[in-house]
Parts: C-alpha cells; sequence; structure tokens
C-alpha cells in the first residue's frame, strides 16, 4: 500500500494537471499553491495581475518584507495570458525577476509600484526560461518559495551552455518536487 500523501505533496503533484500547453498555470493556482506553501503569513502577498497594483500600492508597497508575484497580463482587457514576474522586497532592496532575463515592461502602474517600495530596485539579468517555454509561472513560485525559506537570493541555476534554457525547464520541476518533500 502506497503511503499517503501530505497535503504538500498532493499540490506538488497537481501542478502537472494545472500546466497547460502554450498557456503555463493560472494565477489562481500559482496564488493557491504559494499560500499554502509559505502560509497565511505577511510575507507572501499573492498573486496580481499589472492592472490590480495601483491598488495595491498604498497596502503592500510599502510593507517591511514581502514576495509578489504579478501577471503582466492585463485582467481588464481580458489578457490573462501575461507573462509572470517575481518580486523580493527586503528591507534595504527590492529584487526584480523576470524568468526571461528580461527589465521591467516600460509601464506606468507596475513604475509607481515599484517607487511607492521605497527601495533601490535590482534587476536580475539571470534568464532562466526559454522564450519558447511556457514555466513562467513555476519559475516564479520556485523564486518566491525559495525567497520565503529564507534562502540566498537572487536563485542561481547549475550551468548552461548558453541557449540551452528548455532543460532548465526540467530543473525546476525538480527543485519543485524536492522542495516539497522538505
Amino acid at each position: 500500500m502506497k503511503p499517503a500523501l501530505g497535503p504538500l505533496a498532493r499540490l506538488a503533484r497537481q501542478v502537472d494537471g494545472h500546466l497547460y500547453p502554450r498557456r503555463g498555470i493560472s494565477s489562481e493556482f500559482l496564488n493557491n499553491f504559494l499560500t499554502m506553501v509559505c502560509g497565511e503569513e505577511e510575507e507572501f502577498a499573492g498573486v496580481a495581475s499589472i492592472d490590480q497594483l495601483p491598488r495595491l500600492r498604498r497596502t503592500v508597497a510599502p510593507r517591511h518584507r514581502y514576495q509578489l508575484v504579478i501577471n503582466l497580463g492585463d485582467r481588464t482587457s481580458g489578457s490573462l495570458d501575461g507573462h509572470f514576474v517575481a518580486l523580493v522586497v527586503t528591507p534595504s532592496l527590492v529584487y526584480y525577476t523576470d524568468p526571461f532575463g528580461l527589465p521591467p515592461p516600460p509601464d506606468r502602474r507596475l513604475t509607481a509600484f515599484l517607487r511607492a517600495c521605497g527601495r533601490p530596485v535590482r534587476v536580475s539579468k539571470i534568464q532562466l526560461q526559454d522564450f519558447r517555454s511556457v514555466y513562467c509561472g513555476l519559475f516564479t513560485m520556485l523564486l518566491v518559495w525559495h525567497a520565503n525559506a529564507g534562502r540566498p537570493f537572487p536563485l542561481r541555476l547549475p550551468r548552461r551552455p548558453r541557449g540551452d534554457f528548455l532543460k532548465n525547464d526540467q530543473w525546476c520541476m525538480r527543485m519543485l518536487r524536492r522542495l516539497s518533500r522538505l
């Protein structure tokens, strides 16, 4: 008889079921997973689409320390097929990480939110994800989980030959499975 899986391990197994080809995972699943993993603490601020940032600017941005996942898709235009990025806010810095290694887009809502954090913003230029991959939600999940556990940030990947980023998708899944056993 197989041993019963804990709630976290069950949720980690569901990742495969919620990974939509050509679309990745949903904001709802990402939020539920990270809320369960990080707990109901103040440190995980949730998953927000870019059009929700003005509302969060007064309540979330000034906090001392937290993680936030931003879906760059705009809910008001019906475009939730966006791209996920992670913000890890510490008392002295804001780390902005796009799994593609790109700088923040020139969107006034995002710029105003980052300014409201009141700290210098450090942008990670480390490319984790291949441009053909739909794993941005999983990479941000891993980044937030990693930061929430108090591990060094930014996350470092094993060395990959230039242009071989699709292999990082499997590495990301292995890391999520390993973390779910802790």
